[in-house]
């Protein structure tokens, strides 16, 4: 347990709450909200990343994603990187021959290859990309497939 000293609204002079303090590899509610890649990504402590927490370091996030996505069983990884509603931006690292299952569209959102190359499946045609394309997301059902070890950037738009 651990005091936190600060200002009350209704009392005047100081107070002083008690904070339960959660062990190493625990996450709190705010965590596990979070759907998805992010959300198994955020919750498993044993594989906890340690990049440098600058969101401009993109280069370190995708290295140690791929990292961990190479030896994680279903050989991917993600990292929510900014989530500022409606916009989230997403870091997924999958192995070669990984792959997203078939999913819906956001209202908007786009794709940019960090590393490696993948495929972007959908109804209305398959689209490849290598590494530094940037593509919309097509607004139907689609999937991902890293035709090797691949690292994306989602953008996204929700409602």
């Amino acid at each position: 347990m651990t005091e936190v000293r600060g200002q009350g609204r209704d009392v005047p002079g100081p107070r002083v709450r008690t904070v339960r303090e959660r062990p190493a590899g625990r996450v709190g509610p705010a965590a596990r909200r979070h759907r998805g890649l992010a959300a198994r990504d955020a919750i498993a402590g044993e594989r906890r990343l340690r990049h440098s927490g600058r969101m401009d370091d993109l280069n370190a996030l995708a290295d140690e994603h791929l990292a961990a996505a190479r030896t994680h069983a279903h050989g991917r990884s993600a990292h929510l990187l900014l989530r500022q509603e409606p916009l989230r931006q997403t870091v997924i690292a999958l192995t070669a021959g990984s792959a997203l299952d078939e999913h819906n569209a956001p209202p908007a959102a786009s794709l940019q290859v960090l590393r490696g190359s993948v495929r972007l499946t959908a109804g209305s045609g398959d689209v490849d990309l290598a590494e530094g394309g940037l593509h919309p997301i097509p607004q139907e059902r689609h999937g991902l497939l890293a035709l090797e070890d691949s690292v994306v950037l989602l953008t996204a738009v929700n409602d």
